[in-house]
């Protein structure tokens, strides 16, 4: 995650630094950035299904999330030569807060403090996603420069609208009320 953090900035350094540069400039072709990208979602099943044989109990938010990320993410490159120009925005974030999930899963001890932090992190990524999706369709729709897939884009709007409705329930559930945080 944090190697996908990391080439997602690169790839965005390349870009104009101007929100219509990093959302809307059209891409050069990165075919490992795209892949590792998308397979690491198939990844998230296999962690999925490691959970699921310890018995663990599941949220209809990790179903959820975890089921249809591999979809977003292909739907926004899949008949195309090149992803499409909002891509690595969403690639940065979610790889960003992936590695500091991970270290709380392989180091709990020492990043359980953020554990909170992290959640709301979850729900700026998925607020920060929705806003670009906003950006890109509505540059696009004005008649603007924007090399992005209205179809991706209102898949994207959909999932993201449901992932960011379900992590602020579980962080309402969570950490919500005066007893809980007690």
């Amino acid at each position: 995650a944090a190697l996908a953090a990391l080439a997602a900035l690169a790839a965005l350094a390349s870009r104009p630094l101007s929100p219509h540069g990093c959302l809307c400039a059209p891409v050069g072709t990165a075919p490992l950035l795209v892949t590792s990208w998308y397979l690491s979602k198939f990844v998230e099943w296999f962690d999925t299904a490691l959970l699921l044989a310890a018995g663990k109990e599941l949220s209809s938010l990790h179903y959820n999330h975890h089921l249809t990320t591999a979809t977003v993410v292909a739907s926004h490159f899949v008949g195309r030569s090149v992803r499409t120009s909002i891509f690595d925005i969403p690639l940065l974030l979610n790889a960003a807060v992936h590695t500091l999930m991970y270290t709380y899963y392989w180091w709990p001890a020492l990043v359980r403090p953020l554990k909170r932090v992290l959640t709301q992190m979850q729900i700026v990524q998925h607020m920060s996603v929705l806003l670009s999706i906003l950006y890109t369709t509505g540059t696009l729709l004005a008649g603007g420069e924007c090399d992005i897939s209205v179809f991706a884009n209102g898949l994207s709007l959909c999932l993201y609208g449901m992932y960011l409705l379900q992590f602020l329930l579980f962080y309402a559930g969570r950490y919500g009320t005066k007893e809980r945080r007690a």
